[in-house]
């Protein structure tokens, strides 16, 4: 064989960026222990779990130990369980002493120039129905101020039983979702019972919605097992009820009340969501995260494409309605702000029309409306089989 030299092309580790930012989330965990890197500022970024643990979100709680976990044992906890799912994640993470009112939301949005799509809360306090409801108040300020998120919180739910839980379906906290499940045998459960609070999932269900395109459920099999292979394998719900020892009826119980947990199916290995349930009446379009993070997305893409043309002159007609140029040139943006979205299969289409007749001399007021087509979830399937005498 001749002399020769061969190189070999390795699977890389440039660990090239995601592409857009519906991927950046927010941690938010009410603690009334500070990491050491979180001084003077309560909120860091980060990008991995090494650069959470240079911060000084440390753990030494491993299986088998005995101790109590601490406040930094558990953020470490979901903090691992979010890059585990989404290992290009973007996380801003804040750690504020407990809060009445989440402004904390409000802050690390404000923190992160509104790029967080969605954030993670987790506090000691034991859930009420009142907390989705103020955590909203949150969310729609920072909405009307064009910087919308969805959150994902994970209360303590001490030792209600899962017969007692509250329904979220009458609420109208459309843009938090609720977790009520947990793992039930490796090291979160460890956790939960040694501190006897609920540890919860809130770091693995934000990592799932990070990972997932806009338009897509984390209930969606094929793509979102969060199971470890150990962590989330054996499951339970949030005050310590092994999930194989309920039910089929009450665990379809718990479903309907609109709580997010983590569940099994008969023939297939691993733990899926059981839906993206957000605390609102599920006949409500807003009732699934997919739903609410599609139409963000929309609105702020449509708000990108639109923003310099904000005081704008307008042409009209003699009659003062508005010309076919000033239409079809408004119209022709919002196409290009949604037309990527319908490329990348996160809406089915969508139209955009313009009202000539506006008085927009007088009021000064260009009305758009958009109709947007969002794409289907396939939540039930159904498939009639029987025997035929023929083909």
């Amino acid at each position: 064989m001749a002399n020769n030299i061969t190189l070999t092309k390795g699977p890389g580790g440039l660990g090239r960026p995601l592409p857009g930012q519906d991927f950046i989330s927010g941690y938010l965990h009410y603690s009334s222990t500070l990491p050491s890197g979180f001084t003077p500022s309560r909120i860091q970024e980060v990008f991995s779990v090494a650069e959470a643990e240079a911060l000084g979100i440390v753990t030494t709680f491993t299986m088998g130990s005995s101790s109590v976990p601490t406040d930094l044992d558990v953020m470490h906890y979901h903090i691992s369980e979010y890059f585990r799912i989404q290992p290009k994640g973007d996380l801003f993470i804040g750690c504020y002493a407990t809060s009445s009112d989440y402004a904390e939301i409000t802050t690390m949005q404000n923190y992160a120039s509104g790029n967080i799509r969605q954030i993670g809360v987790y506090t000691p306090v034991t859930f009420t129905t009142g907390m989705p409801t103020t955590i909203q108040i949150q969310l729609d300020l920072c909405n009307t101020n064009s910087k919308p998120l969805e959150c994902i919180l994970q209360p303590n739910f001490g030792t209600v039983s899962t017969t007692s839980l509250s329904s979220l379906t009458g609420l109208t906290a459309e843009n938090v979702t609720v977790c009520v499940g947990q793992d039930g045998a490796q090291l979160g459960n460890l956790m939960f019972v040694n501190g006897q609070k609920t540890i919860g999932m809130v770091g693995v269900t934000l990592g799932a919605v990070s990972l997932a395109a806009v338009n897509e459920s984390i209930a969606w099999v094929g793509k979102f097992n969060m199971d470890a292979g150990s962590e989330l394998d054996t499951l339970a719900f949030a005050q310590g009820t092994l999930y194989s020892s309920l039910s089929d009826s009450a665990i379809t119980t718990i479903d309907a009340k609109g709580y997010i947990f983590l569940k099994k199916f008969v023939g297939i290995n691993g733990s899926y969501f059981n839906n993206s349930y957000t605390s609102i009446a599920m006949t409500s379009d807003y009732s699934r995260i997919n739903n609410n993070r599609t139409i963000n997305k929309a609105i702020r893409s449509l708000r990108t494409f639109l923003l310099p043309q904000l005081a704008s002159p307008i042409k009209v007609n003699t009659d003062g309605t508005l010309s076919a140029d000033v239409i079809s040139y408004f119209e022709t943006l919002c196409s290009r702000a949604l037309d990527i979205m319908v490329s990348n299969n996160e809406l089915s289409a969508f139209g955009a029309t313009i009202n000539p007749v506006q008085n927009i001399l007088s009021t000064g007021k260009l009305t758009i409306n958009v109709s947007l087509v969002p794409t289907g979830t396939a939540d039930i399937i159904t498939v009639n089989v029987g025997f035929v005498t023929s083909l």
